[in-house]
């Protein structure tokens, strides 16, 4: 007799469809994952063997090197020391009330700035502290732009608002903190330190930008080790309605990554200004002719992000 599902008797598999798309991981991920679990188990205070093996197999580092497949080397061991330690911490959280939570969590703060010393003989202060300070050795700037998204995300373990009843839409701004999104969006772009560098740029192209209207950032567009950007230099004769049918020519710059990440080298790219043009023009499509286009697509991690067109509105 044949089975409903056409199988003619024979059990259905399990197996998941085929995708087109393929996970991809950090390369270095073999070699980090025991590095930084070495480390851990050297110095962290596991209760027993059994607890030992555990934080083994959870394979923190190997998530890490999930979530940043395309972190640049010289930055993928601290994300994954970072991770795993907010995670550590996290399960002995578990253990506390929200009192005694908020207030361990609020004595690592201001030893994460490395505004006090830590007590060496008390292992999350002492991995804290020196894993903030290499970090702000190897990159100050960027260290110190991670801070505060990682304390949102220590603050969020220990809000009572996870004891009370609470309906979806509270829920999940909550668990947006909880998860630690701001964290985890700065870790993966870089896209902001981009940003941070647009108006330095601007002012070399064009001194006087910021007091004249015209000169508008229209959008950037993330691939990895190199930022395009396009300028509207004539806000004023710029028409959003028929940008789709004029295809108005836009310069385009490409900030590009070089010596290892290190550094950044600014090139006008005259070739895509056709393609970034289009772009925009699908965009105002998509979005409306009204309203502004997000500022930052990111195609690495196909994420979008809404902020304002002109950088004299941006808080950078």
């Amino acid at each position: 007799m044949k089975k409903p599902n056409g199988t003619n008797g024979a059990s259905s598999s399990l197996e998941p469809p085929p995708s087109t798309f393929q996970p991809l991981c950090h390369p270095l991920v073999e070699e980090v994952s025991k590095e930084v679990d070495d480390y851990f188990l050297q110095h962290w205070n596991f209760p027993n063997e059994k607890a030992r093996k555990k934080f083994v197999v959870a394979g923190f580092s190997r998530v890490t090197c999930l979530y940043f497949s395309k972190a640049l080397d010289d930055r993928i061991y601290f994300a994954c020391r970072l991770l795993t330690v907010l995670f550590l911490i996290d399960d002995l959280l578990e253990y506390m009330s929200f009192e005694e939570g908020s207030a361990y969590n609020e004595k690592l703060i201001p030893i994460s700035r490395g505004d006090v010393l830590p007590d060496r003989s008390i292992p999350v202060e002492y991995i804290i502290y020196d894993l903030w300070e290499s970090m702000r050795a190897h990159d100050r700037e960027m260290a110190d732009e991670i801070l505060e998204p990682v304390f949102l995300f220590m603050r969020a373990q220990t809000d009572r608002t996870r004891a009370r009843p609470m309906g979806l839409g509270g829920y999940l701004e909550y668990r947006e903190r909880d998860v630690g999104k701001e964290y985890v969006w700065v870790q993966i772009l870089g896209v902001y330190g981009a940003l941070s560098l647009a108006k330095r740029i601007l002012n070399d192209i064009f001194p006087n930008w910021e007091h004249d209207n015209r000169i508008r950032f229209l959008a950037v567009e993330v691939f990895h080790d190199r930022t395009y950007m396009a300028f509207d230099i004539n806000h004023h004769d710029y028409n959003f309605r028929t940008a789709h049918q004029d295809k108005t020519a836009l310069p385009v710059y490409v900030l590009r990554r070089v010596h290892k990440g290190r550094n950044w080298a600014l090139v006008r790219l005259p070739q895509e200004d056709g393609r970034l043009c289009t772009r925009l023009a699908d965009l105002h499509r998509a979005h409306g002719y009204d309203v502004e286009l997000p500022i930052v697509e990111d195609n690495t991690s196909m994420i979008v992000h809404a902020n304002p067109r002109s950088l004299a509105e941006l808080a950078i």
